[in-house]
């Protein structure tokens, strides 16, 4: 997708900064610690029978530097895999293996669910962002994403979220897919409507990793700096995921939202191609992953 229509991957182009610094040593243990400094109830989200995904933006290395450290974007074309267009060209060619970073839109579907043992029914989005590993998490797992939006219909466990400081918002959505055509919604009440449609194609091989850490950057008390708490998804089920890719683009738009003004100049949003990253035929466990004691200067949003 070419630079001018497709200005909403470049959201968060101010947000950038570095680790501050810690003591020698200092570490909080992995078990999360809420915003208030009490011990969380565990949160307890299953899923069987789950599908993941939507469009994803592609970027060149050459705006490695939107991310701020110590957060380093990570190469998403294993995910995405070659495009017909990408969201900054750059020396990228169709059918030409290359690499990039970038911003993943995402519905997160599955038959049935369970929040602390009870069936509910769900609605559940992330706005993601693949980074490396951080340096200063203590248990580090191969597969890592920047949560930048997350969003259900569901009251209680937005409220669970929120009691560790992650800003969950109500939002309702669908998706659809027949293994040939994907579609879906994500409408946010803070942050406008996602929507993403592309054909797909099974890439062969399943996704080898069980587990996925979502990173959440915390606001601190003086709401100048920030803290990484993270939730870890783990995978599971008969076989591993099913890696489904856009064949060879899709589209994608995020409306309603003043949120891409800055860059786009459009108060109603934008729209134009995409890739697509979706995993399929898999069942999924939340819990809450490691809360390194340390602080992010600064943190990048991609709404």
């Amino acid at each position: 997708m070419g630079r001018a229509p497709i200005a909403f991957a470049l959201v968060g182009l101010a947000l950038a900064g570095c680790l501050g610094a810690n003591k020698p040593g200092e570490q909080a243990p992995a078990a999360v610690i809420g915003a208030d400094s009490m011990p969380l109830p565990p949160l307890a989200l299953a899923g069987t029978g789950c599908v993941w995904g939507g469009g994803h933006s592609v970027h060149t290395h050459e705006l490695d530097d939107v991310v701020p450290p110590p957060w380093k974007p990570a190469d998403v074309m294993e995910d995405v895999g070659p495009q017909l267009s990408y969201s900054d060209p750059g020396e990228q060619i169709y059918g030409i293996p290359s690499s990039g970073w970038g911003n993943w839109h995402t519905n997160f579907v599955c038959r049935a669910w369970t929040l602390d043992g009870a069936a509910t029914q769900l609605t559940f989005g992330m706005v993601l962002t693949r980074v490396d590993p951080p340096r200063f998490d203590p248990e580090p797992v191969h597969r890592n994403y920047i949560v930048n939006v997350i969003a259900s219909d569901n009251a209680s466990l937005n409220g669970r979220l929120m009691m560790d400081g992650w800003m969950s918002m109500p939002a309702t959505g669908q998706l659809s897919w027949d293994g040939g055509s994907f579609h879906h919604v994500l409408a946010t009440k803070m942050h406008g409507t996602y929507e993403s449609l592309f054909r797909t194609r099974d890439v062969g091989a399943p996704l080898q990793d069980d587990i996925i850490r979502l990173w959440f950057q915390r606001p601190d008390a003086t709401g100048k700096t920030f803290s990484p708490v993270s939730i870890d998804l783990r995978l599971s089920g008969a076989a591993r995921p099913a890696h489904f890719i856009a064949d060879p683009d899709g589209y994608f738009s995020h409306t309603n939202t003043e949120d891409h003004a800055i860059v786009a100049g459009e108060p109603s949003g934008v729209a134009g191609q995409i890739a697509g990253f979706v995993l399929t035929g898999f069942d999924a466990e939340f819990a809450w992953g490691p809360a390194p004691n340390v602080t992010l200067e600064k943190a990048y949003t991609h709404l």
